[in-house]
């Protein structure tokens, strides 16, 4: 999976739109379509980590689920 992949799980997960996690983050909902469909790139640290606060999801799971996908 890639990073944008992880967060659609978890927004699915969640029952959170694209537009409340960039409410929550404090940024735009454009910012937060980029960083789903930005492919294999990931995003910066600070905003991995801004983006596991917004949802409550430890950022180590997050991770952890990328790699669930590379494993198999």
């Amino acid at each position: 999976m890639t990073y944008g992949e992880v967060v659609l799980y978890y927004l699915e997960l969640l029952g959170v739109s694209q537009s409340e996690l960039a409410r929550r983050m404090g940024t735009g909902r454009q910012t937060v379509n980029s960083i789903i469909k930005s492919g294999r790139r990931g995003p910066t640290l600070d905003t991995a980590i801004a983006i596991s606060n917004a949802l409550s999801v430890p950022i180590q799971e997050m991770v952890d689920k990328m790699q669930e996908e590379k494993e198999d």
